[in-house]
């Protein structure tokens, strides 16, 4: 299967999943769908930086650090300050925020991969998703704030952007 196939396959599991309102609901058909569209192939899930996300087992993943990726810039807000001011309830909001802190305050203007998410994970010291890309896939179809049709150039929308901007920290 090529990636652009994968992708595709991937989006059309998260818009079905997305027919579902319950939550419960939504996570057995995903399951079920990604069981028997996806599983076949070996090599689930691989784009075209394979080498950033290596399959370790069908329990998890595994991803690397970025290193060089410094999330305390002398001249602007932390990551984690930026977390707490924004103060998201889960992680497809936090997906947001640090697509967006990426983007924004960081200056990554493409190539934000998994990795970067990863390393962002590890750096607010948050349960890290067993499959960022499986995560970031469903709540890119739940939500629309972020593209992941090139998971080796995650990138904000406008209304990613906006929801950032404007939403949070939500009122209470």
């Amino acid at each position: 299967m090529e990636n652009e196939e994968l992708v595709k396959k991937i989006e059309s599991i998260a818009k079905t999943v997305n027919l579902f309102k319950s939550e419960a609901i939504q996570e057995k058909v995903f399951k079920m769908l990604m069981e028997t569209n996806l599983e076949k192939k070996k090599d689930i899930l691989v784009h075209k930086k394979s080498e950033n996300v290596k399959k370790t087992s069908r329990k998890g993943k595994k991803y690397n650090i970025i290193g060089d990726l410094n999330f305390r810039p002398k001249d602007d807000k932390s990551l984690k300050d930026f977390i707490a001011e924004k103060k998201p309830k889960d992680n497809q909001e936090r997906f947001a925020v640090i697509i967006y802190y990426l983007t924004n305050v960081l200056k990554y203007s493409s190539g934000i991969t998994v990795d970067h998410i990863y390393t962002a994970f590890k750096e607010i010291n948050e349960k890290i998703p067993s499959d960022i890309v499986v995560a970031l896939s469903k709540a890119s179809g739940r939500k629309g704030w972020f593209e992941t049709k090139d998971m080796s150039n995650i990138s904000l929308n406008v209304n990613g952007e906006n929801f950032v901007e404007h939403d949070l920290p939500k009122s209470k």
